[in-house]
């Protein structure tokens, strides 16, 4: 049987990460085969898809509103010093293959900020609420 939640160690952008990984399912329930394929392509295409994950927070982060949650409403040059991952979680969808990266974000705890995606592709960016 395998765990639903369990961590995992990634290089993520150059840097090594402990990730918590949850292949999200109640407890009466057992992780199904399709989160298990979803993860270990997730695995496969992990620069990838985080490549994606950065391009899209960074614009996400240039919104005017968000702006304001740094100091003197300016986004430091390196963001990705307070942008920093947390969490993959695979959806117990079975219709499509759901996904998200979860990211630790220094300047706003209660909203941490997620990039989901829908068969491998960009789907939306968001607070962490869009996955959970």
């Amino acid at each position: 049987m395998i765990e639903s939640d369990f961590k995992e160690e990634f290089e993520i952008w150059g840097r090594n990460f402990q990730l918590d990984v949850s292949l999200a399912c109640h407890s009466n329930q057992e992780v199904l085969d399709s989160q298990v394929r979803i993860f270990n392509t997730i695995k496969n295409k992990l620069n990838e898809l985080y490549d994606v994950c950065r391009t899209k927070i960074y614009e996400y982060m240039h919104n005017e509103e968000r702006k304001e949650l740094f100091p003197n409403n300016e986004i430091p040059e390196n963001i990705f010093k307070f942008i920093i991952p947390k969490a993959i979680i695979v959806t117990r969808h079975t219709d499509v293959d759901y996904f998200g990266f979860l990211f630790y974000f220094r300047y706003d705890r209660e909203n941490d900020i997620c990039v989901s995606f829908k068969n491998y592709e960009f789907f939306a960016v968001g607070s962490e609420y869009i996955i959970l």
